[in-house]
């Protein structure tokens, strides 16, 4: 952990916030599929999984009102984020992203040898200027976007798809199951044929130790996904398992309402003792102090883990996932204990 300093053994149970896991149960429907695909004699293990992940697809073009044809799923959505590198960058290509955001889209641009282009952005979210006018090849835009969780509504989105025709403008929806309905930009797909959205079912589906995720496309971008994707790269659990939860949508509708209003209390809570926490629209908060790396470092030291970087623009503050209510109670307990100690 970047800036923990190690001290006296911490006691007490872990408060572990700081991954943006979905702090509920997948569906029953989930295990229900696991255990029914467990109960077939090992046919399961033994035979290949369905490389076109049929079901699955026909599931989410159900749940986000596209046709299967439309759907690459691979294994997390990291997998079709890597991929698209590939297929769109040269090495020495560049790849437009904002700042601060998603940091593993720097990792994935090191590993095609391409440069990654920062285009800043405050804790209000507002696209620069730049991210209109550059000319990367390749897009990456997060929305929500961490750390923050700001949220841009189609009239940008298509914007920039118009100001950048010759670029593929990927929306990575990590954390849209948190945002308001209506907010995706699957809906924008018809009218750009240069736009991509990419998703997981890691967040809102509670799946992120089985590794599911998918984009929604058109055009060369999407077939070219499907020439170089592994045959066989999302396992046949995970296929059933995926296709269980994303037909749930009660579950899903449920457990999105818990997490959404723990997060509007969390919010409260932490303005309320001082904190500036921006409007979020994920699963997760971003808590502004004059002295935040000594509060992550302090809450550590309990046993209560949050995200804090040593970066530019990240540094005034630290990520929270929102989890479960008690979650919140031992955070908030721990941050007054903290506080009081460093004199606020």
């Amino acid at each position: 952990m970047p800036g923990y300093v190690p001290g006296a053994q911490p006691q007490g149970k872990t408060v572990k916030l700081n991954t943006n896991e979905n702090p509920y149960p997948p569906s029953p429907e989930v295990i229900r599929a696991l255990r029914a695909a467990l109960d077939g004699g090992g046919e399961c293990a033994r035979r290949y999984p369905d490389p076109l992940c049929r079901e699955l697809r026909q599931a989410i073009a159900e749940f986000d009102g596209v046709s299967p044809d439309q759907i690459v799923v691979g294994n997390g959505s990291d997998e079709i984020l890597r991929l698209l590198m590939t297929v769109t960058l040269d090495p020495g290509s560049e790849v437009g992203t904002l700042w601060p955001t998603y940091s593993y889209f720097e990792f994935l641009a090191a590993q095609c040898d391409a440069r990654p282009v920062r285009h800043g952005v405050d804790t209000g979210g507002r696209w620069p200027d730049s991210l209109f006018e550059g000319g990367e090849r390749l897009l990456l835009i997060c929305n929500p976007n961490p750390p923050v969780g700001t949220l841009q509504p189609h009239e940008m989105i298509s914007r920039l798809c118009e100001a950048r025709p010759e670029s593929l403008v990927v929306i990575d929806e990590a954390y849209i199951g948190f945002a308001p309905r209506g907010a995706s930009a699957v809906s924008l797909l018809g009218s750009h044929a240069n736009l991509m959205v990419v998703r997981t079912l890691s967040k809102s589906h509670q799946l992120a130790g089985l590794r599911a995720g998918y984009a929604i496309g058109t055009g060369e971008a999407l077939a070219a996904l499907l020439k170089i994707k592994d045959s066989y790269n999302v396992n046949a659990l995970t296929q059933a398992a995926a296709t269980a939860a994303i037909g749930d949508t009660g579950h899903f509708e449920s457990t999105r309402a818990k997490v959404i209003a723990e997060r509007e209390c969390l919010a409260a809570e932490m303005r309320r003792r001082g904190f500036e926490v921006p409007e979020s629209h994920g699963n997760f908060l971003f808590a502004i102090h004059v002295r935040a790396q000594e509060i992550f470092e302090a809450l550590a030291e309990r046993r209560v883990f949050v995200r804090w970087w040593d970066k530019p623009g990240m540094r005034d503050g630290f990520r929270i996932t929102v989890g479960l209510p008690e979650q919140s109670d031992a955070l908030l307990r721990a941050l007054d204990e903290v506080t009081a100690q460093l004199g606020r």
